[in-house]
């Protein structure tokens, strides 16, 4: 039998961190876009 409230968590944990990494990368092209303007 699968814990179901494990993996929930496991699954919001994984969403959690690729939603930081999607910020990190949006910003992180923000700057190089800003930077090659300049």
């Amino acid at each position: 039998m699968i814990d179901m409230k494990k993996l929930s968590s496991k699954l919001l944990y994984r969403e959690k961190i690729s939603d930081e990494l999607n910020e990190i990368i949006v910003s992180l092209k923000f700057f190089y876009i800003t930077d090659d303007e300049f």
